[in-house]
């Protein structure tokens, strides 16, 4: 849909939404009584604005909620309840504006950070340029050197709602407000005591739940005091990818472009996974069956890629990380006078997790070996185990033999996380006037930190391998290793030749651990006032203004063999840096128009925000809206803000990681282009001659970039809501959004970078292109991430709210229930990214992360002490590429069911019981390839569902 068109889908609702509220203009007066919530928020939020002003995300401002401009949906304490959720990010993944990220306990196990974290992504931007707030308050990040915030850490049972803003907040907020704000607001107040107790457990006997959670409160000192305070424990048990049909096995795809597409299995896969390991006898990188050969464990020399049993890698994988967290914490508030009140909060949270790999896999092309060291992971032809008949086949010439083994001897690699928050906030908040006019005021200091401590285990020593494989006679009759140190300390040469699985010694010899040990520190200082300052209609012009300072801090130390590269994993340095913000900020609504013909209310905002980064630098970021009600039932809103992400101290400070790269040089024959050989011929070592091979592996280092400045975000927001009067219980709302971001953070792909370089000769990318100077071969692409990328995101959002009571039923009579409806729908137009300006636009729209239509509908039914819920999750048709003619490109529509059942047996006891994905809906298949990342679950693992059915039974007791 182009400009015009979306243009016209706006007007094309507004007009319909103006329509529909024309006709109600003739509707009885009486109607007009019933109080109908805004779409998106709970019948607790809408009767708090009701009663009176408030302050709703997106605003600093406390003013009646159905003038807000910023659109906000909330889910309430009830909501949240009504899915059974063992930790509030079961919920949050149901928002259709809630992206597709690590929310899932499958999203991302193959990363080795992220197990046992989750975010929250809006718009599926990045959860970097998503700001989660508690109780308007920034969060400590749970992921060294970003702002990500693990909200599995905030208790579920003290969570009052949930308000999720979308669009560009950081005028109001601060940094990373891109995508928009995820503000959790807790229960101020609690009387006595509720327990809840909870399990569950998956159709298939795997990933059982168990929860167990207490809130309690109270007051003293004649109510001038109170006290709230939880703590909460819950455990979820591991899915093995070998018990779910979708990830038994592992898979690859030939090319996915291709009409033939053509998917292997284990025949073929698993014959380049071999225990006994394939050997190239070229001395180069395994590349072709003629060239290859298998040493059975019978010593015959057999050629790969037949039909033979191998080892299945996914036979090992956890796909559902197993979890166990355990919280708790306190708030207390005192009033120390009439017009001032003292909070103290306090919070901790641990949480063990583990991640299961498949055993260490080795081969001469991996990016096991090499890091700082350098070390050659081939096996040099004098290697007396060499057999015989190998050693015929080997060409003239040839010093080396490259390998590939999977080293099952070793176990699965299990990585061990513990994690732990700690947090405090203090903060004094007050009462004043003006003139007459009322203002309020508050001030906090807010300390919080996460610590990571990782363990890997059962990994093999790189450095201790290739001492392993340099081996001699040792003038007994028997074999030694040849470096004189490694056998002081206790080397063995090991023999990869016999086909017979290594021996206990060869096992503790090579084998290896690793740890990491990381953690991050924020510290927030802030003040804020606000209040009316005149009246321009018989609403009050009103201003909120404040300061805030802020210093974020990260320390990853790796231990040693992951620093030197010498464990079967990748190199990883330290990362250690901090910066600190200063900043100031105002935000003014000024009503101009009231209860006039046309115009029963006008009013217009603004807000900007200056911050002074240490590092970068200042940043300034603003926002202009207002709000137009012609009448009673009928709001429209538009909001266009300017907002920024500022680096973290990832991006700014990491420390050299490292792998392997396959990369073409474009200096290839001097150069393609004029341009190329101008670049090219200038280099050291390189001739119009200049012939390295058309493909080789160079070390590609990533390190931070303390240059980097405020990636840019100008967003829009265009809407309106409908509340008809002749409708009761009824809201519908629909927004037009658009997010451009300018001078996005990226790291380019090392062949980007190095065919960049040729064809600019930009020191932006030739700086980070490392050539030999006696040859002119590419040795190394030190990484770094640069402001070059380009993002744009455009779509519709829609909220309907309707809530009812049905009085009576023709032949059954009067009923008193309640019935309720919530639907929210997001249509992506448009998702387009570039790399750097000029570069082909890569369409992400409709990929399996990125579906263009997503919603959730829930249905509630309340008749006494028994309610009854459904929802429905919706997720649109996606391509496994996009663009893509060949048979079984698209992936269809998927709905995904869950319902549940409540019965108050008293006031103090109730009982629930519900399944989620109550039909057992499969996965789709998507191998690696077309998802971009390896999860070791042959699909989209944080789109689709992996558990499959799961049932839930728990009760609530209040004393």
């Amino acid at each position: 849909m182009d400009i015009k068109g979306e243009a016209r889908f706006v007007s094309a609702v507004i007009c319909l939404m103006g329509t529909t509220s024309f006709m109600g203009l003739a509707a009885p007066a009486a109607a007009q009584d019933a109080a109908s919530a805004p779409a998106g928020l709970s019948k607790g939020a809408a009767e708090d604005g009701a009663a009176s002003d408030i302050v709703v995300t997106g605003s600093r401002i406390r003013r009646a909620n159905e003038v807000q401009s910023t659109p906000v949906a909330t889910l309430g304490a009830a909501e949240l309840a009504s899915r059974g959720t063992v930790n509030v990010v079961e919920a949050l993944s149901a928002l259709p504006a809630v992206g597709a990220n690590s929310l899932s306990p499958s999203g991302a196990p193959r990363n080795t950070l992220l197990a046992g974290l989750y975010t929250v992504d809006l718009r599926a931007l990045g959860s970097s340029r998503t700001l989660v707030l508690v109780d308007g308050k920034r969060y400590v990040s749970g992921l060294q050197g970003s702002s990500a915030v693990d909200i599995s850490t905030i208790p579920t049972d003290l969570i009052d709602r949930v308000e999720v803003t979308t669009g560009g907040a950081s005028a109001v907020y601060g940094s990373d407000a891109i995508a928009g704000v995820v503000n959790f607001v807790l229960k101020k107040k609690v009387d006595g005591l509720q327990l809840r107790a909870q399990s569950g457990i998956s159709s298939r006997g795997d990933a059982g739940q168990y929860k167990l959670g207490l809130i309690g409160g109270g007051s003293f000192a004649d109510d001038r005091g109170g006290f709230v305070f939880y703590a909460n424990y819950d455990r979820t048990r591991p899915v093995f990818a070998a018990n779910r049909s979708i990830s038994s096995d592992g898979v690859a795809v030939a090319d996915p472009t291709r009409p033939d597409l053509a998917l292997f299995g284990p025949a073929s896969y698993t014959s380049l996974r071999t225990t006994q390991g394939v050997f190239g006898l070229n001395g180069a990188t395994v590349t072709g069956a003629t060239i290859r050969r298998t040493v059975l464990p019978d010593g015959t020399i057999a050629t790969p890629l037949g039909s033979r049993d191998g080892d299945n890698p996914n036979e090992y994988n956890i796909i559902y990380s197993p979890s166990e967290r355990y919280m708790f914490g306190a708030r207390l508030n005192y009033e120390l006078g009439s017009d001032i009140n003292l909070t103290i909060d306090g919070s901790y949270a641990h949480n063990d997790t583990l991640q299961r790999f498949e055993p260490t896999f080795l081969n001469s092309g991996s990016s096991n070996i090499g890091g700082p060291t350098g070390l050659s992971n081939t096996i040099p032809v004098s290697n007396p185990f060499v057999p015989a008949a190998l050693r015929a086949l080997i060409p003239a010439g040839r010093t080396d033999i490259s390998f590939a083994r999977d080293f099952t001897e070793f176990g699965p690699r299990d990585l061990d996380y513990t994690r732990q928050l700690y947090r405090f906030v203090a903060g004094l908040d007050g009462k004043f006037e003006v003139m007459g006019r009322n203002w309020s005021w508050e001030a906090y200091y807010e300390y919080g930190r996460t610590t990571l401590d990782e363990t890997m285990r059962n990994g093999i020593d790189t450095q201790r391998f290739y001492q392993s494989q340099r081996v001699e006679a040792n003038g007994a009759g028997g074999y030694r290793c040849v470096d004189a140190a490694a056998r002081a300390q206790g080397c063995i040469p090991v023999n990869l030749f016999t086909g017979q699985p290594l021996t206990q010694a060869e096992i503790a010899w090579l084998g290896a651990s690793a740890t990491i040990h990381s953690t991050n520190t924020q510290q927030v200082a802030a003040a804020s006032v606000t209040g009316d300052l005149f009246n321009i209609t018989t609403s009050p012009v009103a201003f909120a203004a404040g300061v805030e300072w802020r210093k974020e801090s990260s320390n990853y130390v790796p231990s040693e063999a992951l620093r030197n590269g010498l464990i079967s994993l990748q190199y990883a340095g330290i990362t250690k840096g901090d910066f600190t913000v200063k900043e100031a900020f105002a935000e003014l609504t000024v009503p101009l128009l009231e209860g006039v013909p046309l115009v029963d209310y006008l009013e217009v905002e603004g807000a900007y925000r200056y911050a002074d980064y240490s590092i970068s630098g200042g940043a300034s970021s603003w926002k202009v809206g207002g709000t137009y009600r012609p009448f009673s039932g009928l709001r429209f809103r538009g909001i266009y803000a300017k907002a920024v992400r500022a680096p973290n101290i990832n991006d700014l400070f990491r420390g050299a990681t490292g792998n392997l790269a396959n990369v073409s040089d474009p200096c290839r024959g001097g150069g393609t282009t004029s341009a190329r050989q101008q670049y090219c011929l200038a280099q050291p070592g390189i001739s119009a001659g200049f012939n390295p091979p058309a493909t080789t592996q160079v070390q590609q280092s990533v390190v931070g970039n303390p240059n980097l400045t405020p990636e840019i975000a100008h967003t829009l927001t265009l809407g309106g809501v409908l509340t008809p009067s002749f409708v009761r219980g009824l809201s519908l709302s629909v927004d037009y959004f658009r997010i451009k971001i300018d001078d996005a953070i990226t790291s380019l792909a090392a062949q980007t970078v190095i065919d960049q370089c040729a064809n600019t000769n930009d020191p932006v990318y030739c700086s980070t292109v490392i050539r030999d100077t006696a040859s002119g071969v590419i040795l190394r692409n030190n990484s770094v991430p640069i402001n070059a990328a380009q993002e744009l995101l455009k779509g519709i959002d829609v909220e309907l709210a309707y809530r009812t009571r049905i009085d009576a039923v023709p032949g059954i009579g009067r009923l008193g229930d309640t019935l309720s409806l919530q639907l929210n729908y997001t249509r992506t137009i448009a998702y387009d990214t570039a790399p750097f300006d000029g570069a082909p636009t890569i369409k992400l729209r409709g990929q399996p992360f990125y579906p263009a239509n997503k919603g959730n509908l829930q249905l509630t039914y309340v008749n006494g002490p028994l309610s009854a819920s459904l929802n429905e999750r919706y997720i649109g048709k996606v391509y496994r590429v996009v663009g893509g003619t060949f048979d079984g490109n698209a992936v269809p529509s998927f709905w995904y069911t869950d319902v549940q059942f409540k019965y108050d047996i008293s006031e103090q006891f109730a009982f629930y019981a519900g399944m989620n994905n109550a039909t057992d809906k499969k996965p789709p298949f998507f191998p690696v390839p077309y998802v971009g990342t390896s999860t070791g679950t042959n699909t989209a693992a944080s789109v689709y569902d992996l558990r499959g059915r799961f049932m839930y039974a728990g009760v609530t007791v209040k004393f």
